[in-house]
């Protein structure tokens, strides 16, 4: 069995005069009152689909952060981007207009085809990494199951994949929910309940994805598009598209459980759909 180590109970002693010998005595100790929870292991292949994955995730960030460096030093150096080009999606015809701007200083120049360079370097990086997930996700069954949901492209459907890759490991939609970080934050005592706004812990690659999605599917499943109309009447926009997410996974969970392609306009028949 696999454990994190921070799951263990231990009493101020053990927390204070730490050693082999005592780690294995309160390993043992929670083991035989049946007390330790295992955690879930992915494959070795498993693992480096994840990689794969979350380098599409980085690149995606440096590309990011290189543009903004971009940005920030023509503004330093006076230049104005030309409305044609002033767009999120950067052309060729963009990178050649700044490859051949003459900056008033040569050390600016220098800076800006530096930057230019490394630019071009993570685009291809982040390029190379989708290639390769869309060439793995036409290999493996269940992707092409999740793409028939309303929202999920291919990179959503490979990010569920490769970050759940076993769905039946969750007992319910509520396990799940947790997991993703799709649940309340709630305090309660006796009969009183507050509930708070969306809980902290989350899985960073699937709760976003899952929100955007959630803000697509309401466009093309009218099912969806009800609920969401309903949830607006008493909260906002951005309450409501979290519960519509929730929604959403308890569809994909369902998806993927029956190994059957989505159906438009038909509300879930699991309770709290």
């Amino acid at each position: 069995i696999i454990v994190n180590p921070a799951d263990v109970p231990s009493t101020n002693k053990e927390r204070d005069r730490k050693s082999d010998p005592i780690d294995s005595r309160k390993l043992s100790r929670e083991l035989a009152n049946g007390s330790l929870k295992g955690i879930y292991v992915p494959t070795e292949e498993q693992e480096s689909l994840r990689c794969l994955y979350r380098i599409y995730r980085q690149k995606s960030r440096r590309l990011t952060q290189v543009k903004n460096f971009l940005k920030g030093h023509l503004h330093f150096s006076g230049v104005d981007i030309p409305k044609e080009y002033d767009r999120n999606c950067w052309s060729n015809s963009f990178i050649q207009y700044l490859s051949s701007l003459e900056l008033a200083n040569e050390y600016n120049k220098q800076v800006l085809l530096n930057h230019i360079e490394e630019f071009e370097h993570a685009r291809k990086s982040k390029a190379d990494a989708l290639k390769e997930i869309r060439t793995i996700s036409k290999s493996i069954p269940i992707i092409k199951l999740l793409k028939t949901i309303p929202g999920l492209g291919t990179l959503t459907a490979f990010a569920l994949y490769v970050e759940l890759f076993d769905i039946k490991r969750f007992c319910n939609l509520d396990h799940l929910a947790s997991y993703v970080g799709l649940v309340p934050s709630t305090q309660s005592s006796d009969t009183k309940v507050v509930e708070g706004g969306i809980c902290f812990r989350h899985n960073k690659h699937l709760r976003p994805a899952l929100i955007e999605s959630a803000w697509v599917a309401i466009r093309y499943d009218p099912a969806l598009l009800n609920a969401y109309g309903h949830l607006r009447k008493r909260c906002d926009g951005s309450v409501a598209i979290v519960r519509i997410a929730k929604k959403l996974l308890n569809r994909i969970r369902y998806v993927w459980l029956n190994e059957r392609e989505y159906v438009y306009g038909l509300v879930s028949v699991e309770k709290g759909s």
